[in-house]
């Protein structure tokens, strides 16, 4: 069993301290765990990972920096309802001025029909495939939906 500890300076207190739980403490071994700190994004609203689930009729959006998620019916798979679904969706969601949004998609058909589309493009939406090949098998890099 391993524990961490993240306080600072939670060695000098438990040495000067001589009670019960700072005592069985003490014995632990010291294991450092590093903590990533990465910069924080450019802007939020602009990194969504998009699916959609088959048998519900849903196509849902996962905001990548805080997990907020939105989802909306559809009638099928097909590119024209899956654009109609994408841009009623994004409109709310996109920052006014800034970078165009990003909807990170599985490579099915209907997605795939969208990647080079005229009027994603002119509402500033932009469509990126995933790869079927990742080392972890799953065809959206981030597969939290």
């Amino acid at each position: 069993m391993s524990r961490h500890f993240f306080a600072l300076d939670v060695d000098k207190v438990i040495s000067s301290l001589s009670c019960h739980q700072c005592a069985s403490v003490k014995q632990l071994p010291h294991a450092v765990k590093e903590q990533p700190s990465t910069d924080p994004p450019d802007a939020v609203c602009v990194s969504y990972a998009c699916d959609v689930m088959k048998r519900k009729g849903l196509l849902i959006f996962l905001l990548r920096v805080t997990a907020f998620t939105v989802s909306c019916f559809i009638d099928s798979e097909r590119a024209e309802s899956l654009r109609k679904a994408l841009l009623r969706l994004c409109i709310e969601l996109r920052p006014l001025h800034g970078p165009p949004p990003v909807f990170r998609t599985d490579a099915a058909p209907g997605f795939k029909a969208l990647v080079n589309g005229k009027l994603l493009h002119r509402y500033n939406v932009c469509i990126a495939l995933g790869n079927g090949k990742n080392p972890n098998k799953h065809p959206v890099a981030e597969k939290h939906i």
